[in-house]
């Protein structure tokens, strides 16, 4: 069985699997989505990943939950006298609403290519 994963976000990444192979035949990519907005990154991937999925053949596709919540990441960096914290960043409520955007694209992608999908 061939098996396509997919990391949906502005550079996306994807993977394709073939279970009668070894995992060192795992093959992997990745294409950076064109545009501003995310109505104009669903049209850019709405082109690429059909074509993905009619090159490759996937027999099922396994794409990444988008986020839920907005996680708070820590930067710390080290100088000389030791490590030093600096403030964090917060993923904020637009980009996870432009990740769903982009996560719905690719299922609505991957299912209208008859590739069953989770």
């Amino acid at each position: 069985m061939i098996i396509l994963g997919l990391d949906i976000a502005t550079v996306t990444g994807w993977a394709i699997y073939d279970t009668d192979k070894s995992p060192s035949a795992i093959r992997s990519g990745s294409f950076k989505l064109v545009g501003d907005t995310a109505f104009e990154k669903v049209v850019d991937m709405r082109a690429r990943l059909p074509r993905l999925i009619r090159e490759e053949k996937p027999q099922f596709a396994a794409v990444e939950a988008p986020l839920e919540f907005a996680p708070q990441f820590k930067k710390v960096r080290k100088d000389m006298l030791g490590e030093k914290e600096e403030a964090g960043t917060t993923i904020n409520t637009k980009t996870i609403a432009q990740l769903n955007r982009l996560s719905g694209a690719a299922i609505m992608a991957v299912i209208g290519q008859n590739v069953p999908c989770v």
